[in-house]
């Protein structure tokens, strides 16, 4: 290899290495390194088209050179430049919706920014408190700090807050509550989105931001929305670009009020988020109030369903609390219910208005002279809606959200009159329960004839064979059997495999009707075995092997030996078996050595 040769494949490995660190620093907001990284790639590719042969070649290498002088060149003036094709950087500024800095004269660049504040931030809003269901101490708390800044003459101890910051699951209302507050205290309302403040000119971002609490301090009392706070305020123990060090500390500075302190002008910073464990800890040190805004409650989901329907001029006939329980089961946030309703309308809309979508192809005064019709909605419009509309909120994220809250501040405001989820979820277990055992319990005066079986005792055991069903142990299924009654001659057919757990145990504390026994009964259904209940409730063992013959018993194909020894066991005796199946997590309700009902 010529030393020409060996010189252009150096000058090639530079141009590639810096290539690479320009373009990875550009897209991570890396401007510094990026500009010096282009610079080095720019110079590399001239060096190589001076030593290429061929016209083409050459012009290549140039153009790459100027492309990358040009991105260096621009970005040490502070202005990001277009990235048009790829690997080009064409040169053209990028325009924004205000004059940018760079270009606008010494003297106007200040009221270009306000100007860009007044025209583009500052909103006006129709909604009030009553268009919000539920929610009540959030609404009071917000209500009492506006309040509080307008009243004159009061002590100078007494001050309003200054800073609330809004968090929990998505769609839960947070934007409305904002809205809801300029919309009923009539204040000046500054409605921000993150891509409203972020510009990609160097240091014009913490200038809006500047601008902006500027404006507000003139039209005071103000109210400022940032929605999707943690894309500015993420915490700076995280890797963020030096533009966006720069932003958070302007916005901390102006968070903290050092221009208004001793002012009586009053701005309300409103912040929603729905990540706050992203938030930067000296930002959430200038919100001295923090409020969890939870999924809503039985009662707010049914007055957000009336709001959807009866409040628009559409009436519901039917049990509107039954949709709201189901609602609740789904971990519908408020968005979902609004949702669910206008889908919900759909279904009825469709049926009552056959063809409707041909009436498209008709001219538009005729399809605006069409008499819709439309009818009260009932269950079946809803349920359709049910079983295809999905929360993107888990009961994971909940735990999350309520973790957070009670560590950080914003749990107790909402605590008395927003249930915790966990009670959400007991209600619609429950009531899930009472339509999984219906079917049970409407023969349960057949099923337990002949036998010593109080229907309590049932009962009890019957409820936590659903709960083993749907929540297994740690995550996995779980199979088990209850053999209920006639306990003597049970336990004369059987064997222990293990040290019963019940042994030594008083009576009383045996009970399997003791709400404070299920949990352990739960744990102990991963033994093998079956659990033996005497007919007035006491458990007698777990963990009991059955050693009746089971070859007289038949049973559908697909059923194992827990079936079929329960089944043997039921004919030998007046016992009434319950088998929770592991594979299926389906409840077997067998007796005399047939499966009598399915759950």
């Amino acid at each position: 290899m010529s030393i020409s040769d060996e010189f252009e494949a150096i000058q090639r490995k530079e141009f590639i290495k810096n290539k690479k660190i320009a373009e990875s620093a550009f897209e991570e907001g890396d401007y510094d390194t990026a500009k010096k990284a282009f610079s080095a790639a720019a110079n590399a590719a001239k060096r190589i088209s001076n030593t290429v042969s061929g016209k083409q070649s050459k012009e290549k290498w140039l153009l790459l050179s100027k492309n990358y002088s040009y991105a260096s060149e621009q970005l040490d003036k502070g202005i990001i430049p277009v990235k048009d094709k790829p690997k080009e950087y064409v040169q053209q500024p990028v325009h924004t919706t205000y004059q940018s800095s760079e270009t606008a004269p010494a003297n106007e660049k200040e009221e270009n920014f306000e100007k860009y504040i007044e025209d583009n931030l500052i909103t006006s809003s129709t909604v009030t408190w009553n268009d919000i269901a539920g929610l009540d101490n959030t609404k009071e708390i917000i209500k009492e700090s506006v309040v509080l800044s307008i009243i004159e003459g009061k002590p100078e101890a007494i001050r309003p807050w200054k800073g609330i910051l809004l968090f929990g699951p998505p769609g839960t209302g947070k934007t409305l509550l904002a809205a809801a507050t300029a919309g009923s205290l009539k204040a000046t309302f500054f409605n921000v989105k993150v891509s409203q403040i972020l510009s990609k000119y160097f240091g014009e971002s913490s200038k809006i931001i500047s601008a902006l609490y500027n404006s507000a301090r003139r039209r005071s009392p103000s109210i400022i929305f940032l929605d999707e706070f943690d894309s500015i305020a993420m915490s700076r123990s995280t890797e963020i670009s030096e533009s966006s060090r720069r932003v958070l500390s302007t916005l901390l500075s102006e968070l903290d009020g050092l221009q208004d302190k001793k002012s009586s002008q009053y701005v309300l910073t409103m912040a929603a988020t729905n990540t706050p464990w992203d938030l930067d800890a000296a930002v959430l040190s200038r919100f001295q109030k923090r409020i969890y805004v939870p999924l809503p409650d039985l009662q707010a989901v049914q007055e957000m369903i009336k709001i959807n329907t009866q409040r628009k001029g559409i009436e519901f006939q039917g049990d509107l609390q039954e949709i709201a329980q189901d609602c609740i089961s789904k971990l519908f946030a408020g968005r979902d219910v609004t949702t669910l309703c206008n889908d919900a309308i759909w279904n009825m809309v469709r049926e009552q208005n056959a063809g409707l979508s041909q009436l498209a192809d008709k001219p538009v005064d005729a399809i605006k002279e069409f008499k819709l019709k439309v009818r009260p909605l009932n269950r079946a419009d809803f349920q359709k809606s049910l079983e295809t509309t999905e929360s993107a909120v888990k009961e994971r994220d909940i735990i999350r959200y309520e973790t957070w809250a009670q560590e950080y501040g914003g749990y107790e405001q909402n605590k008395k009159k927003q249930p915790a989820i966990s009670n959400f979820k007991e209600q619609s277990r429950e009531k899930n329960k009472e339509e999984l055992l219906k079917p049970v319990i409407d023969r349960l005066p057949s099923l337990l004839d002949e036998s010593d079986i109080k229907p309590e005792v049932f009962k009890a055991a019957l409820n936590i064979a659903v709960e083993i069903a749907h929540d297994g142990r740690e995550g996995k299924p779980v199979g088990t059997a209850f053999v209920i009654g006639d306990s003597g001659n049970v336990m004369n057919n059987s064997r222990q495999l293990i040290l019963n757990p019940f042994a030594g145990h008083r009576p009383e504390e045996r009970m399997i009707t003791i709400s404070d026994l299920k949990d352990n009964i739960k744990e102990l259904a991963q033994l093998d075995g079956v659990f033996v209940i005497h007919g007035d409730g006491l458990i007698e063992a777990a963990g009991r092997y059955l050693t009746v013959d089971a070859s007289g018993v038949s049973l559908p194909k697909g059923f194992g030996t827990r079936h079929s020894s329960v089944a043997a066991i039921t004919m030998v005796t007046k016992a009434v078996g319950v088998v929770v199946s592991q594979s299926g997590g389906g409840i077997r309700v067998i007796k005399r050595g047939r499966i009598e009902v399915k759950v």
